[in-house]
C-alpha cells in the first residue's frame, strides 16, 4: 500500500493517544477508529457520492459545488460535498390513474 495514490477511498485510523505515529495502527484497546475525511480528491468525491467525474466537474463549474486547490490536485471539502447531494431535487413520485381510484371503482 505505502503511500501511492491510488482510486480507493482510505479512512483514516485515530489512536487513542491523539493521533500520533501511524495512522492504521489501533488503539490501545485494539479497537479502530473510522476518522471522518475532511475533504476527498475528485475521484474519492465521485465515489463517495456515487457519481460521475462530468457530473462533479460540471456542478464545480457551475459553482454547485465548491471545490479547493491544493497545488494541482482539487479537492471537495466533505461537507461541501454533502451539502451538494442533499440540494439535488427529490425524484417525484407519478401516480397513475388506477391508483389514485378508490378500490370499489376498480
Amino acid at each position: 500500500m505505502g503511500n501511492h495514490p491510488n482510486n480507493s477511498i482510505h479512512f483514516a485510523i485515530a489512536r487513542e493517544n491523539g493521533g500520533h505515529g501511524r495512522r492504521d495502527h489501533p488503539g490501545s484497546n485494539g479497537e479502530m477508529k473510522m476518522v471522518t475525511p475532511l475533504a476527498y480528491t475528485v475521484a474519492q468525491a465521485c465515489t463517495v457520492a456515487c457519481t460521475g467525474r462530468t457530473a462533479l466537474y460540471e456542478a464545480i463549474k457551475s459553482g454547485e459545488l465548491r471545490a479547493v486547490k491544493r497545488g494541482r490536485r482539487t479537492l471537495v471539502l466533505a461537507d461541501d460535498l454533502r451539502a451538494w447531494i442533499e440540494r439535488l431535487p427529490a425524484i417525484e413520485v407519478k401516480h397513475t390513474e388506477a391508483l389514485l381510484r378508490p378500490a370499489d371503482d376498480r
